[in-house]
């Protein structure tokens, strides 16, 4: 019998040396796609701290400074008629820039409703003013960065310290008339819907 020579294939049998590595490779495709798919679900999907203000209920009054320094104060505003309060997540918010841009751009589409319309962010003051001029906006953002009046309207984004995007139209008596509060980062009423509660709040 010939001894077999350790260094000469011939007659070895080999297993395919790529079969382990290509089936590592491949679970380990199927397991990144389904926690990218699991993500996905949930993709955008906000959630409050608390309870929002709620309709008919009394809206916290405040006072908060705006991009030019100049204190605003919701009072004031609803002493003159109803107030249209957004709340925005911040000027690094591409969905929060487009919205606030349409509306300013469409602002003259309120017509004769005598609405404020003004905008909260956690967002520090020299950041709405540079919100202010790159997206056009022409109404007062405010700046809320310790989250007062954000929490008060309970419309803190769970696990992060910036607002969930909302709306709550306010009655010039201080009740709040109408209030949307988006469940996803792109949940916004339309211009219609606001001109609607609007004119609804005037009356």
């Amino acid at each position: 019998m010939i001894p077999e020579d350790p260094n000469c294939p011939i007659g070895r049998s080999h297993a395919p040396r790529t079969a382990v590595p290509t089936l590592v490779r491949l679970l380990t495709i199927v397991f990144i796609t389904s926690i990218w798919a699991a993500m996905a679900s949930g993709c955008g999907s906000v959630r409050p701290r608390a309870t929002p203000m709620a309709d008919a209920q009394q809206a916290p009054l405040f006072a908060l400074p705006d991009q030019d320094g100049q204190t605003v104060e919701l009072s004031s505003l609803l002493a003159e008629g109803p107030v249209v309060l957004l709340f925005y997540r911040g000027h690094w918010c591409q969905f929060c820039r487009r919205q606030l841009g349409d509306l300013s751009r469409q602002r003259q589409q309120f017509g004769d409703i005598p609405a404020s319309l003004i905008a909260i962010s956690a967002d520090a003051p020299e950041d709405i003013a540079k919100m202010r001029s790159r997206s056009g906006v022409r109404f007062p953002l405010l700046a809320d960065p310790d989250l007062e009046v954000i929490n008060r309207y309970g419309v803190a984004m769970e696990g992060m310290d910036i607002a969930l995007p909302a709306t709550f139209i306010i009655r010039p008596d201080g009740v709040i008339a109408w209030r949307h509060v988006g469940e996803s980062i792109d949940d916004r009423p339309t211009l219609a819907e606001l001109l609607e509660r609007a004119q609804a709040a005037a009356q």
